[in-house]
């Protein structure tokens, strides 16, 4: 989604300066903040609710925090409001330095607009999208605290629990169980550990095809 933010934004789309700042926005709230709106909106007597009683849609109306299907569809709605900012600002960077030319050039080849979209500029991108990517992931396993701790505590049960969380459950809440918690620490490391070195490899593997190509 990011990447088609940037886009839109590269091109200058009707209404594309206020776009920008407010995509933006959530980038510079507290991701606390951002997870006590989301608990206000999508409480049972919230706006979302409340508009779905106002327009007959009394089905619809339904504890979504109460639920791990629809507690789990929250949280992740979330998490990429919260990122589409910051990943659209990336490859806008990454957009700003390819040269006009390249266009120009798949232009005169008479490319159209999906053609130089999916063969000139994802390709020219594709770094800055892996950064992107390896960037979410180490932050989806680390930073998931503030948006579980004001949404759901790791509820209904522990069914939105994630693992900062229950570090942070095992070391503080749970009688102080500091070397569960510090095994689960380490636990996690080797997991980020392990995804980062797997992005890397399948990286330096691309690299080494178009070299020998």
């Amino acid at each position: 989604i990011g990447v088609v933010m940037a886009v839109l934004l590269y091109e200058e789309v009707k209404g594309w300066k206020i776009f920008r700042t407010i995509y933006y926005i959530p980038q510079v709230v507290s991701s606390l903040i951002v997870g006590f709106l989301f608990a206000i909106f999508f409480g049972f007597n919230g706006p979302i609710n409340t508009f779905f009683r106002a327009v007959g849609m009394d089905g619809l109306a339904i504890e979504w925090l109460g639920q791990a299907s629809s507690g789990l569809g929250v949280i992740i709605f979330c998490l990429v409001w919260i990122n589409i900012g910051w990943q659209g600002m990336l490859v806008l960077g990454g957009l700003a330095s390819v040269s006009p030319d390249i266009y120009e050039a798949a232009r005169l080849d008479g490319a159209g607009y999906w053609q130089k979209l999916f063969l000139v500029t994802l390709p020219l991108l594709r770094r800055t999208i892996e950064y992107s990517v390896m960037v979410s992931v180490i932050w989806s396993f680390t930073s998931l605290f503030p948006l579980i701790y004001s949404l759901t505590r790791g509820g209904p049960g522990t069914e939105t629990m994630t693992i900062d969380y229950m570090i942070y459950q095992k070391s503080f809440v749970s009688g102080s169980q500091m070397g569960y918690s510090c095994a689960m620490s380490v636990i996690l490391l080797i997991i980020i550990l392990i995804f980062t070195g797997i992005q890397q490899g399948i990286s330096q593997k691309k690299e080494r095809e178009e070299g020998t190509a």
